[in-house]
Parts: structure tokens; C-alpha cells; sequence
């Protein structure tokens, strides 16, 4: 799966060492994933790359069912470096690949699930340039303000508008969702909690004023 400079792979490897990573028959089944990250950037000409490589043990269930996968996979690629705003793409192959390799009637009986996640993304711009960040700006995302949000909350969506999946949780969206400046749809409680950590609209960047801006103007 590919989007955008970003690319996705996930599967089940064939061959696999059971000892090294299977479960006891009283845990509940669970993911052993494999996971790496390449980044890339062009600079003069040259392409400059960079490889990260974790690996993780995750609940079954918590990686097959909406309402848990978001958070549970979003954990992982912030410990590997993956920038928040790039995520909703990833997250949402993660989720939909390992539910079908759950599914498998091979994988029926198995408590432990291989699993192996390559991911391709551009280096983030500081990085590609070598350039400092502003100060005012904190180092990672940054929570969106509380009135910004507030106003959001007050923005209900119409019917006709309304309809497609939340990019966060990857349910369906109904109405009652709030949109974004930027007019992008999501459930309410999914976009707060994310503004609540990160002022980037999820999809396209779009910058919510940040708490610190907020505090400085009072």
C-alpha cells in the first residue's frame, strides 16, 4: 500500500523460529511483530537513508478491534520514531492486514502470530535540512488549544455531509461528528483526545492554534 512518498507492507512470514516467540497456553493469543522503519530524504542528488527496526508483542484482540487497534499501533510507531501526522495512513493498513491474517483458518489454533511491518516514509523536514526548530514550537506535537477545540465541539456536521470512516478509530463516521477547520470529518471523541496531544489535523497537517500560543496572548 502506497500514498504520497509513504508505503506499507505487512505479512505473515512463512518461516519462523515457534520457540522464539510463542506464548504460554495461558496468556491470551497474541502479535510477535517485526517492525521496520526506513526513511529516506534526497539531498543533492544523493539519497540519504536510515533504518529503525523494533520488535513488539501485542494482544490479539487488541490489534483486531477498532475501538483498540488506533492506540495500541500508535504506540508503537511513536517508539519508532513514526511522526504523528503520518500515522492515520499507516495505522489503518496495520489494523486492516492484521485482522485478516488473524482470520486465516491456519492461524485458527495459533496462540502467537508472526507478523512483519515495513514501513517507508520521507525524514522529517528538520532533519533533512539540518536547520533548528523555532523555539516557540515545541520538539514533537504540540496540544491544541482549549478554546480552539471548544469552538471545533460546537461545529456540528449536517446530515448530507456526514458518512466514510474516522481516519482515527477507522469506524464509520455518523453524524454528530465535528469537522475540522480544514474540513476534515471525525468523531468527536476521537479528534479531541487527538488535539489534546497534537495541534496537526491528522490527514493534512492543518495547524490548530497550540496551547503555548494561547497562554502567551493572555
Amino acid at each position: 500500500m502506497s500514498a504520497a512518498g509513504l508505503h506499507c507492507e505487512v505479512w505473515q512470514p512463512q518461516e519462523w523460529a515457534e520457540s522464539d516467540c510463542s506464548s504460554s497456553s495461558s496468556e491470551p493469543p497474541e502479535f510477535f511483530i517485526d517492525l521496520y522503519v526506513s526513511s529516506y530524504a534526497n539531498q543533492g542528488g544523493e539519497t540519504i537513508s536510515s533504518l529503525r527496526y523494533k520488535n513488539f508483542r501485542r494482544r490479539r484482540d487488541v490489534f483486531t478491534q477498532d475501538s483498540l487497534s488506533w492506540s495500541a499501533i500508535s504506540t508503537m510507531l511513536s517508539e519508532t520514531s513514526v511522526p504523528y501526522h503520518l500515522q492515520p495512513f499507516f495505522i489503518q493498513h496495520i489494523s486492516l492486514r492484521a485482522r485478516r491474517i488473524a482470520a486465516q483458518p491456519t492461524n485458527a489454533l495459533s496462540r502467537t502470530i508472526p507478523i512483519v511491518v515495513e514501513l517507508v516514509l520521507p525524514l522529517p523536514e528538520e532533519e533533512e535540512s539540518g536547520s533548528g526548530s523555532d523555539p516557540r514550537v515545541p520538539n514533537g506535537p504540540g496540544r491544541a488549544s482549549r478554546a480552539s477545540i471548544e469552538e471545533m465541539e460546537r461545529a456540528e456536521i449536517e446530515l448530507g455531509i456526514c458518512g466514510g470512516d474516522c481516519a482515527i478509530c477507522l469506524d464509520e463516521i455518523e453524524c454528530g461528528a465535528v469537522g475540522m477547520p480544514c474540513s476534515h470529518i471525525y468523531h468527536r471523541n476521537c479528534i479531541v483526545k487527538w488535539l489534546q496531544q497534537n495541534n496537526l489535523c491528522p490527514l493534512c497537517r492543518f495547524q490548530m492554534p497550540l496551547e503555548m500560543e494561547e497562554q502567551e496572548e493572555q
